[in-house]
């Protein structure tokens, strides 16, 4: 069975205004035409650390811990998130510095927030985690 939506698709952005800016994040607010011809306002974060060169703001690690006569199991960090109040179980993450590789940025975030070592075996297309609120996209 294949799933068929029957949502419109299409859409443009007119323009967009700034609101307000910090270290990390600038506030936009955008305005667009949906795909019905509407005009319609959004409200968008954007990160200021995205660099002209990169596509990408940040990686996330999926990183497998190899255990001799155990199962492999796939490793998590609690981290604080003070937008939502409250410690969460992810991946590692973190931003891309200047001049770093997407690998060498994941590397070092794995050291960081794990203390392990590890090997890049693979990139995986760019992902929008947070698409309906800012323009993040990890790889």
């Amino acid at each position: 069975m294949r799933y068929v939506s029957s949502a419109p698709t299409g859409g443009s952005t007119t323009t967009k205004s700034p609101l307000a800016s910090g270290k990390w994040v600038r506030l936009e607010k955008t305005t667009y035409v949906d795909a019905a011809g509407t005009t319609r306002i959004w409200e968008t974060a954007k990160r200021t650390t995205r660099r002209s060169t990169t596509t990408a703001d940040g990686v996330g690690i999926i990183a497998v811990l190899k255990r001799t006569l155990h199962k492999d199991c796939m490793v998590l960090v609690k981290q604080f998130r003070p937008p939502l109040g409250c410690h969460t179980l992810e991946f590692p993450a973190g931003l891309i510095d200047d001049n770093e590789t997407a690998e060498a940025a994941a590397l070092r975030e794995l050291k960081e927030e794990t203390g392990y070592k590890g090997e890049v075996v693979g990139i995986t297309p760019g992902s929008a985690p947070s698409h309906a609120c800012c323009n993040k996209l990890c790889i």
